[in-house]
């Protein structure tokens, strides 16, 4: 808690990045807590969780209250399990063909709740499938967040991708503020931050989460 991580870059395994652990280093991780913190300037990512072997997640962990600023992504995850990402700042990240939350295979039971995500160079949310063998991420849920300021995307393809093969299933993207009261754009009917299918997007957000009284919008209506 409250700590600064920034320009972790000097030549090495794993350079640019924050906070990482796999399980080479770190064997199956469970039961933390990464709360009040700055990243900044880290060129990968602020936290990158990297285990690629069945038996060996990285679990119950907590990512809360920090600000991601200015570095390449966010964070990534393969085989993270039964955590949450909450009331968290990603903004300015600098790395275009990425997102500020990647998600690979093995990420299974995830909360990604009321963050704010803006103004970086790729996407806000990615999850697709990398080729580890582990099975395919599902089970994530993605609530109350901002999403806004990103670029028309090409790679990934829209500013929240959901791919098959990458995600079993359909995947929680409701109750999202877009950027626009219209909702996402994409497969959404509207010309907020783009969507892509295997998302269920309605009903959204009529304005930044917390703002009062709030209006939902369904589609159609």
């Amino acid at each position: 808690q409250h700590n600064v991580f920034r320009n972790n870059n000097q030549p090495g395994s794993a350079s640019g990045t924050g906070i990482y652990t796999d399980e080479y280093v770190g064997g199956a991780t469970a039961n933390v807590l990464i709360d009040g913190n700055l990243f900044t300037g880290n060129q990968d990512s602020g936290v990158g969780f990297s285990s690629e072997t069945a038996g060996k997640e990285t679990a119950n962990v907590t990512i809360s209250n920090n600000n991601f600023d200015g570095n390449g992504r966010g964070m990534y995850a393969f085989n993270l399990v039964s955590s949450a990402i909450s009331n968290n700042t990603f903004q300015n990240s600098t790395a275009s063909g990425t997102a500020d939350i990647w998600l690979f295979e093995g990420v299974n039971g995830l909360s990604i709740t009321n963050n704010t995500l803006k103004n970086g160079a790729g996407g806000a949310m990615l999850v697709n499938n990398s080729g580890s063998g582990l099975p395919d991420a599902t089970g994530i849920t993605f609530n109350l967040n901002s999403i806004s300021g990103y670029p028309a995307q090409v790679s990934p393809a829209a500013t929240v991708e959901v791919d098959n093969p990458g995600y079993n299933g359909t995947l929680d993207g409701s109750r999202n503020w877009w950027g626009d009261a219209s909702g996402p754009s994409g497969v959404g009917p509207g010309t907020g931050a783009s969507v892509s299918a295997n998302v269920t997007y309605s009903p959204w957000l009529g304005a930044v989460p917390g703002t009062s009284p709030m209006t939902w919008y369904v589609s159609g209506t």
